[in-house]
């Protein structure tokens, strides 16, 4: 167990020194590690890579989205690396839970702050709302695919407002034809 810990803490080190932006360096590891399709390290729902005894959490790792049919993920994203870290220390001291991660974005910048939950890959864009030039209107986007809500952006929400996207992008409903119409308040309900 000590030597999985150290593994994981030396490859979390190495994440934080080898990223410039988003792009990971795992060029390396090639030959000890399966890298997956998006450039990240190949996880298992642990965290832990296709070496026994080494787990990848972060950046580097790339994931199965539970919520999303598996679909595979790298997240850039501080949110993740807390949490596939904690993820991966459990498994390790013997939890099978499985990772359950909503992906997240979010952005603030003096007044203009914005969210987006879920995913938006292959998705049609619902937009709603009137964006003003040095406006403070509220606007945002939903993101169906296959009928269903996958994805939620809004800007300039307030705290409620953001929580309901979170829920809708967790919840997946179905879309209305009127979704657009509908914007915030479709979130809301």
């Amino acid at each position: 167990m000590v030597v999985e810990l150290v593994v994981l803490l030396l490859l979390l080190l190495l994440e934080v020194r080898l990223l410039t932006g988003c792009v990971t360096y795992v060029e390396f590891l090639i030959e000890q590690l399966e890298i997956g399709a998006m450039g990240g390290i190949q996880v298992d729902a642990s965290f832990k890579t296709s070496n026994a005894d080494v787990y990848a959490i972060g950046d580097i790792a790339t994931f199965a989205l539970k919520m999303y049919e598996g679909a595979m993920l790298r997240q850039e994203h501080v949110t993740h690396a807390r949490q596939s870290a904690s993820h991966a220390v459990k498994a390790i001291y013997g939890s099978t839970a499985e990772y359950d991660y909503l992906p997240f974005f979010y952005s603030r910048v003096f007044d203009l702050a914005w969210v987006f939950y879920g995913t938006s890959e292959g998705a049609e864009v619902v937009q709603f709302g009137r964006p003003e030039v040095g406006g403070a209107a509220k606007h945002g986007a939903y993101f169906v695919k296959g009928g269903k809500v996958v994805g939620g952006f809004l800007e300039s929400g307030s705290a409620d407002e953001n929580a309901s996207m979170q829920k809708v992008a967790k919840e997946r409903p179905a879309a209305p034809a009127d979704l657009a119409a509908q914007g915030i308040a479709f979130a809301a309900k």
